[in-house]
């Protein structure tokens, strides 16, 4: 399964000119600690709520430009990378961008878990493993 095909369309985005106050409260409407920031179909990054914490309501995310993250997965790769992307970064959401970072989308982490127990066969019941060792 590619990271294309598993993007979410509930997940909004946000642009250069919104404020801190709005950023935090589509964090807190969708239950996610970060989004993605996109201006004409491009990526430029992720904003954090940590790093919405400590300044005014009223600023513009253009502001915070240098601390955005810049972590993301390109969407013909197999969601694996997504899995790895969303553990080593700790994040709830995980960005798809395609050639020259054009923003696809985003892939919300508990979609990624179900589509891991179906790869791996935990959502089975009664799952077996074969472990082969040398002598």
């Amino acid at each position: 399964m590619l990271n294309k095909e598993l993007i979410s369309t509930s997940i909004p985005s946000l642009n250069l000119h919104d404020s801190a106050f709005h950023a935090m409260e589509l964090m807190n409407e969708y239950l996610v600690k970060q989004l993605p920031v996109v201006e004409q179909n491009k990526y430029l990054g992720l904003v954090f709520e940590e790093d919405l914490l400590n300044i005014d309501d009223s600023t513009t995310l253009d502001t915070l430009s240098s601390h955005f993250s810049q972590v993301s997965v390109h969407g013909n790769m197999h969601f694996i990378e997504a899995v790895q992307t969303a553990n080593d970064y700790h994040l709830n959401v995980v960005p798809v961008v395609e050639k020259e970072s054009e923003y696809s989308g985003v892939i919300v982490v508990p979609e990624l878990l179900r589509q891991l127990g179906k790869v791996t066969g935990a959502s089975d019941p009664g799952g077996l493993i074969v472990l082969e060792m040398e002598q």
